[in-house]
């Protein structure tokens, strides 16, 4: 390295080349050249030096990473280079670095460093080398949101940036070639650059350039497509996307779209048979976003488009590019219709399998199941409707196709076409048929009837009996004053309209995921999926995402199925006796009930087929929604043959179960060699030997003795759900005894089920719990089972029988016979309920296939269909508590009217006495993982500082953008003056954050490196929760299910620094205003406790989740004068979860900081003896806006206790009547229009 810098100061052109292009080898090598960066910068960049050293030079600053102080060096050599001081081709090379030039330094090098003014005559030079140069650098920072930003700060460099756009547009007609590439690749940056929101001072800026450059084409839009026409092949790329970019432009912006679309149409379409594929992939892309918003100016085009695509998807090096090219298939699916889609869609499954990433895969399968799933429902109404042209695409088509029966189903197409190898990867036929079972079950309609369900009105006095079946219609709101005459039959038309077309759109739905359960003539739907690996692959079974999908998707499919009418066609609760039904609707909607009985009766029948892990899953779902009949038939022996299996189990896997917990106790004091080699013993099944003190042990060979501890955790699930499906079938017999009295077929299976839990009951290995349960059950059921029968009717002389009595007249002994009729079940059974049961609970199995990929592969799966699910008008989310989380107090709107805009949270790192004033701010960046410090440091003395350093050093998972000095450097600060710089980081990962500054003062005497005066400064630390990104909307069933299996936890225990019930509404009020998304909050007003669950996701997608646990404990009679907020003390319990141990470790590691940061001073750890502990000065005293009602509610129950009567409530008063949640939503969304809107700088 000496040798390098010797020869860069040497005043010899060769010696200096030679450096550096050794400088550059090493840089390809990936060694540290920073030191001789600098010098480079000083000696060649900002120094006179012969063009081809400059030329090298600038090729080191393109491959080497660079400091701040390098790049001050930089542009001060830049300021001389870029005028042609030297030569053209130094002026060319200065050009191009000026796009590498950090956002943070461009408003300081424009402005003060002058290049802004010195860039201009480069835009207008003669020489087109020099033009093309200067519009890719203006096209790079037109085409950055963060310089878009800085650029509109500044009132002088939006003036600039203006100028720049109209040489861009005057560019397109230059006689250059290069130059006119350059600015067509230019607009494409600029229209095509993603702004921040609407109001921010980047994105309003971006609008009034392309507004600009937009009106300067189309002016002249027949000679730039003229002029387009003669560059080169290759160059056509950026012309095809700049065009279709200025179009979707011109629209937003009110231009004639209808006029220009036709010529940049014919222009695009000869472009898709170019033999460049960039060409052909920018042009198709082009065309199909175009026939978006054409209004069929561009019909026959997009057909064109999409062919050429399937086609450049075999392209000799489009292999890097077919990612892109299958974004682009699928997301402009909706372009095609009827046949040609239909087509498309059977071509794109093969494909997708031969894309390498997850993630890529996941979001194509989404948007082509969306696709699928919109066309079979469109089909459905067309059908319904009677329509003369109905579509071509049906589910049950695509299912039937040979590649996708041979990937779910492992049948035999007959066809030999080649399929990709990747199509028999597990992976994908896992993402496949979850992704399309996701997005039935995320699809509007029946998300609408989880969030709403279909209530039929109160019926009216003139009503029969069977007018109050729950149905599909609206019901009328309570407190509407009663119509009559023309205006309540009218009314009622409406009414029975809106739930007839509720009924028919929710039967549409119906038939779809019944298709997609299982298909017939051949195609086994995805029901295939039950079967996948039912023996254990590697010491485990198979990821059971894709099954508790499917069975998930099976319990939504009933739900919708209760939710319609009884009735055929005829809406529930129907007020009008003229109303016609619709026969083909109910008769579909029967139809497609009895086939997902008949699916649930294949289930019990082919049990022994189930794998270990599925079947308490399938028998959760048996339980909840099987309808049997009142006499011993083949389901009931089905069933009874499978409860008896699931509660026998086996002792020999109970055994395993406890070896399984001995061994995850055992791991703790093994070396991290010795558990990794303990875990793998365990996942090849012999738990006997990794329990042991030699893991290396050989274990025995038998199954019965070596189970795994996958097959005792799904013996033990099964003897669970065994148990609850034995209570709920025993309730159903005991109930309909009950209403309809003595009956041979009931006492028939009360005694079969009987004596199986007599069976179950004495087995040795039964629980206390299990026997006790048992008990009970055989309790409930056992009037059911001695029931006396009644003798055979009579004959009659003439051989007829007696006549059977009235109902009047038969008595308790009395047989009433059911005719074959199904067993009326009990009202819970027709609640929405999913199994409890998901990924392996056990910690030995975290790192198992089954406990590594369920919520890995659910959660990409989820992601990729929300954002390619349909909005056609359905509230996704509607409006609940959360959303008026954000409405300020009083205390926040006049902190916003008397602060300064834009002015940053600094952070004081120095004492008040201290010569030299330190100061820091921060910026987290979601979308790059980024962290911006903003330092300033200010002279309080009277005095000037010269040669003052402030050295920093780093804690956490970050790194530096950019190469940092040892010390930052400051020459002079005046007195009374500040001077401030910004640095860069990449976050890494989920942790605490930390900051120790050092100022070096300068000293009057020669000391030795180290060893001058310093001040320690204040140590500045960044929460790990500011690391938590918007949270996901997670359903509670979906949050327990995850919070059962996430492996890593930390508890803590403390207590309010509020006396009374103000002491949890501090608690809810401090995790209202956090990152964390409130899942569930259940209250006991009387007590003063309440459950309350919070989740959230990490900036790399982990989950994590917070649980708390309160309960209002008497206080010491001595401390209940004192007490302020009422008498009593708050104890919590906070349990923290998380998919990554990272995210764990990182809170639990400072329990005091993580609990202030959380809390917000509002609990302090531990349990407090005597009164409560003293809360923080800084501590919120008012409650959150979104608990008030439950501040109400607390109140209310306080007045009820005291004697005072009370709100008519309960936990529905959480819920905000409808119209004060439109005024607080009005009055959220002005707050919000305020906080974004405050004064804007002017453009």
């Amino acid at each position: 390295m000496a040798s390098i810098r010797d020869d860069l100061e040497a005043d010899d052109a060769l010696r200096q080349c030679t450096a550096l292009l050794q400088m550059l080898n090493y840089v390809a090598g990936g060694r540290d050249v920073s030191a001789n960066v600098t010098f480079m910068c000083q000696i060649i960049i900002r120094g006179p030096a012969s063009p081809l050293v400059k030329k090298l030079a600038y090729d080191v600053v393109h491959a080497a990473p660079l400091s701040d102080e390098d790049w001050s060096l930089v542009m001060e050599g830049l300021r001389s280079d870029i005028v042609g001081t030297f030569s053209l081709e130094v002026q060319v090379l200065a050009l191009s670095a000026l796009s590498r030039l950090p956002v943070y330094k461009l408003t300081t090098a424009l402005l003060e460093g002058e290049l802004g003014t010195r860039l201009l005559p480069c835009l207008q030079s003669s020489s087109k080398e020099v033009r093309a140069g200067a519009l890719a650098a203006v096209g790079s920072w037109l085409g950055n949101t963060a310089a878009l930003d800085a650029l509109g700060q500044s009132s002088a460099l939006c003036l600039q940036a203006a100028t720049w756009a109209e040489s861009i547009g005057d560019a397109l007609l230059d006689s250059a070639h290069a130059v006119c590439a350059a600015a067509f690749a230019a607009i494409r940056r600029l229209l095509g650059a993603e702004t921040g929101p609407d109001s921010g001072s980047g994105a309003q800026l971006q609008q009034r350039l392309g507004r600009l450059v937009c009106g300067r084409v189309l002016a002249s839009l027949p000679a730039v497509l003229n002029r387009a026409r003669m560059l080169a092949p290759r160059e056509q790329a950026d012309v095809a996307s700049a065009l279709a970019a200025m179009l979707l432009s011109a629209a937003k912006y009110d231009y004639d779209f209808g006029a220009t679309s036709q010529p940049v149409g014919e222009y695009l379409q000869p472009l898709l048979s170019s033999i460049e594929a960039p060409v052909v992939f920018e042009a198709a892309t082009g065309i199909l976003a175009l026939a978006g918003v054409s209004d069929g100016a561009l019909a026959a085009v997009p057909t064109l488009a999409m062919g050429a695509l399937v086609d450049l998807w075999d392209h000799e090096g489009s292999g890097a590019a077919r990612s892109q090219i299958m974004d682009t298939l699928t997301q402009h699916l909706s372009a095609l219709q009827g046949q040609a889609q239909f087509q498309l869609l059977r071509q794109l499954p093969p494909m997708v399998a031969q894309l390498p990433a997850a993630a890529g895969r996941c979001a194509a399968l989404a948007r082509i199941w969306a696709a699928g799933v919109a066309a079979d429902l469109e089909t459905r109404r067309a059908v319904r409707t009677r329509q003369r042209t109905l579509p071509s695409t049906e589910l049950r088509q695509l299912l039937s196709d040979s590649f996708l029966m041979e990937v779910i189903g492992g049948l035999e197409s007959g066809e030999k076409d080649s399929i990709a190898p990747e199509a028999h990867y597990p992976a994908f036929r896992e993402e496949l048929v979850c992704t399309l079972i996701e997005t039935l079950l995320q699809h509007p309609r029946i998300m609408q009837l989880s969030q709403a369900p279909l209530a039929a009105p109160a019926p009216s006095a003139t009503a029969g009996e069977g007018d109050g079946v729950p149905g599909n219609a609206s019901g009328t709101p309570p407190g509407t004053p009663e119509l009559g005459g023309a205006r309540e039959e009218l009314a009622a038309a409406v009414h029975d309209v809106a739930a007839a077309q509720r009924a028919a759109e929710l039967t549409e739905w119906l038939g779809c995921a019944k298709i997609a359960l299982q298909a017939r003539n051949l195609a086994p739907g995805t029901k295939a999926c039950l079967g996948w690996e039912r023996e254990p692959q590697g010491g485990t079974y198979a990821c059971t995402a894709v099954t508790d999908a499917w069975l998930g998707l099976l319990q939504a499919a009933f739900a919708s199925a209760r939710a319609l009418p009884k009735q055929a066609g005829t809406p529930a609760g129907s007020r009008r006796t003229t109303a016609e039904p619709d026969a083909r609707v109910g008769t579909a909607a029967i139809s497609y009930a009895a086939a997902l009985q008949e699916l649930l009766a294949q289930l019990l029948q082919h049990w022994k087929a189930l794998s270990p892990a599925v079947q308490p899953r399938a028998l959760w779902v048996v339980a909840h929604h099987l309808e049997v009949a009142a006499s011993l038939d083949g389901t009931w022996m089905n069933l009874l043959r499978a409860l008896a299996d699931a509660l026998a189990g086996n002792e020999e896997l109970a055994n395993t179960r406890r070896h399984a917990l001995s061994f995850s106790l055992h791991l703790i004091a093994l070396s991290p060699y010795q558990r990794r080699a303990a875990r793998a013993a365990a996942t090849e099944g012999r738990l006997e030997a990794a329990a042991s003190n030699n893991p290396f042990a050989a274990g025995k060979t038998d199954v019965a003795l070596s189970a795994t501890a996958d097959e005792a955790e799904a013996a033990a699930e099964g003897a669970a759900v065994a148990l609850l499906a034995a209570e709920r079938f025993a309730a159903l017999l005991a109930s309909n005894a009950e209403r309809l009295g003595p009956h041979a077929g009931l006492k028939e299976i009360a005694g079969n089920l009987s004596s199986l839990l007599q069976a179950a009951n004495a087995a040795p290995k039964a629980s206390a719990d299990a026997r006790e349960r048992l008990g009970r059950t055989m309790a409930h059921i056992g009037p059911v089972a001695a029931a006396v029968l009644p003798p055979p009717p009579i004959k009659t002389a003439e051989g007829s029988a007696d006549e059977k009595p009235s109902k009047e007249e038969a008595g308790p002994a009395s047989v009433v016979p059911l005719d074959g009729r199904k067993l009326q079940p009990s009202p819970d059974q027709y609640l929405l309920s999913r199994c409890p049961l998901a990924s392996p609970t056990s910690a030995m199995l975290q790192e198992t296939k089954r406990g590594s990929r369920y919520w890995r592969l659910r959660s990409a799966v989820r992601a990729a269909v929300t954002e390619a699910s349909p909005r056609d008008g359905h509230s996704r989310d509607p409006p609940t508590l959360p959303e008026l989380s954000s409405i300020p107090s009083k205390l926040e709107v006049l902190r916003l009217a008397t602060s300064v805009p834009g002015e940053p949270t600094w952070r004081e790192l120095t004492a008040a006495g201290d010569p030299l004033q330190l100061r820091v701010t921060h910026q987290l960046d979601v979308a790059t993982s980024a962290l911006t410090l903003q330092f300033q440091a200010r002279n309080r003395l009277t005095v000037e500082i010269k040669n003052a350093g402030i050295k920093l050093a780093f804690g956490g998972p970050m790194v530096p953008a950019i190469k940092l000095p040892p010390v930052h450097k400051l020459a002079s600060i005046p007195a009374g003056e500040a001077v401030t710089w910004r640095l860069g980081f990449k976050v890494l990962g989920f942790g605490r954050l930390s900051v120790q500054a050092f100022i070096l003062l300068p000293a009057r005497v020669a000391v030795s490196p180290g060893d001058e005066p310093s001040l320690r400064c204040q140590l500045f630390t960044i929460s790990p929760m500011q690391l938590l990104a918007e949270p996901e909307t997670t359903p509670p069933d979906i949050f327990f299910q995850q919070w059962a299996s996430m492996p890593s936890e930390w508890q803590a225990v403390g207590t309010a620094t509020r006396s009374g019930v103000a002491g949890g509404l501090a608690i809810l009020s401090a995790l209202e205003r956090s990152r964390l998304n409130r899942v569930a909050l259940h209250v006991l007003p009387a007590q003063g406790g309440f459950l309350a669950a919070y989740s959230g996701r990490t900036w790399w997608k982990a989950s994590v989740a917070l649980v708390l646990t309160a309960q209002l404990l008497p206080a010491p009679p001595p401390a209940v004068a004192a007490l302020a907020d009422g008498p009593g003390r708050l104890v919590v319990r906070a349990s923290f979860r998380s998919a990554s141990p990272e995210a764990a470790s990182a809170l639990g590691a400072d329990l005091p900081a993580t609990a202030q940061e959380l809390f917000a001073g509002t609990v302090a750890l531990g349990v407090a003896t005597e009164g409560v502990p003293v809360a923080p000065a800084d501590a919120p005293r008012e409650p959150h806006p979104a608990l008030r009602p439950l501040a109400r509610l607390y109140a209310g129950a306080v007045t009820a206790r005291d004697g005072v009567p009370g709100d008519n409530g309960g936990l529905v008063e959480l819920e905000p009547l409808t119209g004060r949640a439109a005024l607080e939503a009005a009055v959220l969304r002005e707050w919000q229009r305020a906080r974004s809107g405050r004064l804007q700088p002017a453009l």
